[in-house]
């Protein structure tokens, strides 16, 4: 744990040119999200479509990419990451790849076991394999040849990677051999001897655990590409950078620029689909930073890059010097980091059936879903539910006024024992609930569908650092982590509260119009009747400003949800719970939901967050903040989204830096389980419009 606050680096000049080198592309080998990838996936996709077993068949898909894979160094490589390739005419192996394990099934996030990885080398993992196959040797049935074909492909894997990474050691050596600068040489040798020990075996060293946990993290992306996270790097690494701290085989300075150049290529890797977190607790509840939580924060404040997230985990433990190190990098236009709340993450996780040790070793495995770091498979960030859309059905008589195509299959049959004769508010609300009731029963069993259906392959190299798995001998997949619970995905609650709110007044209180009519308007689009519209954008109530008449019900639909999701397993027994965010969902749903009661248009994105419609939240921070905790954040396990605006001119002065953090910690200390803040001033937007290409770091939360 860091006692005093450590030195501010800045930019380093190797993090510079790489991080220039990515903004320039002018080779097209730094396009984010490795499209180039594809094509490996397609080849292996062939090679092994005579296998049936999807399991060995995994391994074997697996094998057959890290052995075609290119291996390179860049000159600003200290470690050995993975290689640049330009993704230019690789576009057209795009689709196929995308049948390949975007199967149902499959949408899990994930935050691999890096301490498994490094206290005991890929050896050690299949020193383990071994134990298990031989124990199952006398034993039969289909059961048992299932494990035994887990333990068999997941060897495939991992052998597949020490061979991947030898050749990378190859290639370091080619490139040594040939250098003529002593300094680079010496970087190209360190590379070599590291690669001969990691990760085949423990790392003992800082520099043998970062490279050993960066080289099989970025191989798993690219088999995988599915969310994913680094996870606490801070914690994970603590226990050597401490160790080469005291004997001298590190500085604070070199960890910081490792850090960088590790975040530039975690940008181009991935785009925004990788996330770090930082401080919070350790496993027994003691308050936890050191000098690396500092450096990551700094890192995104001086690259201004996308991605990786940074999520810096609040705890009452933690310094205020962090707290600023923190914030620092918003006032300057970064959109890192975003903010979870330790006394609301972990009771909610708790809540959802982890342990209490468990559930604070918590991290966000991609946007805000979290979950316990190497042990889970959870299924997130699936379904994206409406909340809204509900409201389109009930004023239109049970079908939908626009995009029936969109509906899931479960709500194209309208229960018939809904009433939709509304003589008063509450016959809508009623009939609102009954038939969010109604679509989280088909949620439920939509999820479950998608657990029971395996992909045709099923990878089991993520499975040896889940823990679980190997123990049980059962994929990640199959329900072999232990915690497997399921969060389906719910948008627009904020839209779907001011729309309830807007009926409510409008209709039943100030009577200016009927139901029919407040019906009739969303099917034409408010077309003629801006007036109207204008007066329930403008005179009903909004969320975001304290108000208790909407606050209670948005509080009242999250609670709905969570009772009838409470009263629900999934295949594998477990909790189901809620999240609440959007993506890019809110962006599709705009087109998928008609006209609103609130006054919202068709075409205008429904509400994607916890937080206030953009422009509605007209009374302040402190008023967006408390509508926001007017509900229990801790019945929300899978994690929820909240979006605040903040004019950067507030960071020019010491004082109101300080106000701006008491206001989040006090919004903390009252329940709130997250916040993502946006720090951008009118005047860079609009020249962003004017100039895209001086703001590729740009990253606005909508």
């Amino acid at each position: 744990m860091t006692t005093t606050e450590p030195a501010y680096y800045g930019i380093f000049p190797r993090a510079e040119e790489f991080n220039r080198l990515f903004r320039a592309n002018a080779d097209g080998r730094y396009s984010e999200n490795n499209l180039w990838v594809f094509q490996y996936h397609v080849a292996a996709k062939r090679a092994t479509q005579q296998e049936t077993n999807n399991l060995l068949r995994g391994g074997e898909y697996v094998a057959h990419i890290l052995d075609h894979l290119p291996v390179a160094l860049e000159a600003q490589d200290v470690f050995a990451f993975y290689a640049l390739t330009s993704s230019t005419g690789k576009e057209e192996f795009r689709q196929e790849s995308y049948t390949l394990d975007r199967a149902a099934g499959n949408h899990i996030h994930l935050a691999l076991n890096y301490e498994r990885l490094l206290d005991r080398g890929i050896n050690g993992l299949l020193a383990d394999i071994d134990e298990h196959l031989a124990a199952l040797e006398h034993e039969s049935g289909e059961e048992a040849q299932r494990r035994r074909d887990f333990y068999i492909s997941t060897q495939t894997s991992l052998r597949a990677l020490l061979h991947y990474v030898r050749r990378f050691q190859q290639e370091a050596a080619r490139l040594r051999d040939s250098e003529q600068d002593p300094a680079r040489w010496r970087e190209l040798e360190r590379i070599c001897q590291t690669l001969e020990k990691v990760p085949a075996q423990p790392a003992e060293s800082l520099y043998e655990a970062f490279q050993s946990l960066f080289i099989v993290h970025f191989a798993i992306q690219l088999l995988e590409w599915r969310s994913s996270s680094v996870g606490r790097l801070d914690y994970i690494l603590d226990k050597y950078y401490q160790r080469d701290l005291m004997l001298g085989r590190v500085t604070p300075q070199e960890m910081a620029e490792w850090l960088q150049v590790a975040f530039v290529r975690i940008c181009i890797m991935s785009g925004q689909g990788d996330s770090i977190q930082v401080a919070g607790c350790d496993l027994a509840g003691i308050p936890f930073w050191n000098d690396i939580s500092y450096f990551t924060l700094d890192a995104m404040g001086v690259l201004k890059l996308r991605c990786p997230q940074i999520w810096f985990r609040y705890n009452r433990g933690v310094p205020r010097s962090l707290l600023r190190r923190a914030f620092l990098p918003l006032g300057k236009g970064a959109s890192q980091p975003g903010f979870f709340n330790d006394e609301v993450a972990i009771p909610a996780l708790v809540r959802a059936g982890f342990s209490e040790e468990h559930a604070r070793d918590y991290v966000s495995c991609q946007c805000v879903e979290i979950s316990s770091a190497g042990r889970s498979a959870v299924l997130s960030g699936n379904m994206y539910y409406n909340l809204a859309k509900p409201i389109e059905l009930l004023l239109n008589d049970g079908e939908a006024m626009v995009a029936p195509q969109a509906l899931w299959p479960f709500e194209r049959s309208f229960p018939s024992d809904i009433v939709m004769d509304y003589h008063s508010f509450d016959d809508f609300q009623h009939a609102y609930e009954q038939y969010l009731r109604h679509t989280l029963r088909g949620i439920v069993a939509h999820s479950n569908w998608q657990l029971a259906n395996r992909p045709p392959i099923l990878m089991t190299i993520s499975s040896a650092f889940i823990e679980g798995c190997l123990e049980d001998g059962v994929a990640a997949l199959e329900g072999g982590a232990l915690y497997d619970q399921t969060f389906p995905n719910f948008t627009a609650l904020v839209t779907a509260a001011d729309s309830l709110a807007a009926i409510q007044h409008c209709v039943y209180e100030d009577k200016k119009c009927t139901i029919d009519e407040m019906a009739h308007l969303c099917k034409i689009n408010f077309e003629g009747a801006e007036d109207t519209r204008q007066y329930l954008l403008n005179r009903c109530p909004k969320y975001g400003n304290n108000d208790p008449r909407v606050d209670s019900l948005a509080k009242w639909i999250y609670d709905v949800i969570e009772d009838e999701l409470s009263q629900h397993v999934n295949i594998y027994g477990e909790t189901f719970g809620s999240q609440y965010f959007a993506l890019s969902a809110a962006d599709r749903q705009a087109f998928e939901l008609a006209a609103t009661p609130d006054g919202r248009k068709f075409g205008e994105a429904p509400s994607g967050t916890l937080g206030a419609d953009l422009g509605r939240d007209r009374k302040g921070l402190t008023a967006l903040l408390n509508s926001v905790t007017s509900f229990d954040h801790k019945r929300t396990p899978g994690g929820l989204n909240v979006n605040a605006r903040i004019d950067p001119a507030v960071f020019k002065r010491e004082e109101d830096l300080d106000k701006i953090i008491d206001i989040f910690t006090t919004y903390f200390h009252n329940g709130g389980m997250e916040v993502q803040i946006n720090c951008i001033s009118k005047e860079i937007l609009l020249d962003a419009r004017q100039h895209p290409e001086q703001y590729r770091d740009l990253c606005v939360r909508v």
